[in-house]
């Protein structure tokens, strides 16, 4: 048994995608249900009738597989009725990698976070077991992710909290950024740079509760016994400035 989904739209609600999509703009990831049809001829060579009667995550493997095709007419059209939406993505066959640049005008392109696209267990064995390349993985398996929302910085947090309480699953995978690449992907420096950001501004955390400790203390002192004592504040001071920059200063360095 095969179904497909038919829409009819109104000329004035068509969402030129190509003129709304603008710099800035959130990419909002939908998961999807699992496996699609277009990889069953795929996945009846890796797994044997055996393995289609193994529990997998409570399911029978058969049952996980044969999950329905997830229809995102519902949720697509809440949205519409609710929010302005800048572009919307159907993630077919190609992935993100050639579905996304469709709606994105000359001059624009898509920065996509990997690390914030969930992997379904279901791929992970089928990658496995079926020794499957990473890049047929993120063709017509999609890896994940079957719609892509496109909204403004202003709409967002609106939209991830009506989301949010229709129980829909979602992530932030990437952002709309001004350039000649139609689509682009966070390298690992990007996130060993935010490493090391995240690492400094927890260190000048650091630095300013014991430098305001320290504060505190020279004042006790004064108050109780003097300058002497204060100056051994002030060195105290110095010395948490010295040892607590020591670190950052060694990393910008690098």
């Amino acid at each position: 048994m095969a179904r497909f989904c038919v829409a009819v739209v109104e000329r004035e609600k068509i969402i030129d995608d190509t003129a709304s999509v603008q710099q800035g703009d959130i990419l909002i990831g939908l998961l999807f249900s699992g496996v699609h049809s277009n990889v069953y001829s795929l996945i009846r060579k890796i797994f044997s009738r055996e393995d289609l009667l193994k529990d997998f995550h409570g399911y029978s493997l058969y049952e996980a597989l044969l999950k329905s095709t997830r229809l995102y007419n519902d949720i697509v059209h809440r949205l519409l009725e609710r929010f302005t939406i800048h572009g919307l993505a159907h993630i077919t066959g190609g992935w993100i990698l050639e579905n996304i640049p469709r709606i994105i005008l000359e001059g624009l392109y898509a920065l996509i976070d990997v690390l914030k696209i969930p992997v379904q267990p279901v791929f992970e064995l089928i990658q496995s077991i079926g020794k499957i390349p990473q890049e047929e993985m993120c063709g017509p398996f999609n890896m994940g992710i079957g719609m892509v929302v496109v909204v403004s910085p202003e709409d967002r947090n609106g939209v991830f909290q009506y989301m949010r309480s229709l129980g829909e699953k979602f992530f932030v995978i990437g952002s709309i950024e001004k350039g000649p690449e139609k689509i682009s992907f966070k390298k690992m420096m990007y996130y060993l740079k935010t490493i090391i950001k995240n690492f400094i501004f927890l260190w000048l955390v650091i630095l300013l509760s014991e430098v305001l400790f320290a504060q505190r203390s020279a004042f006790l002192l004064q108050d109780q016994n003097g300058r002497l004592l204060t100056e051994k504040g002030d060195i105290q001071i110095l010395h948490s400035l010295c040892s607590i920059f020591k670190i950052p200063i060694a990393l910008y360095g690098l």
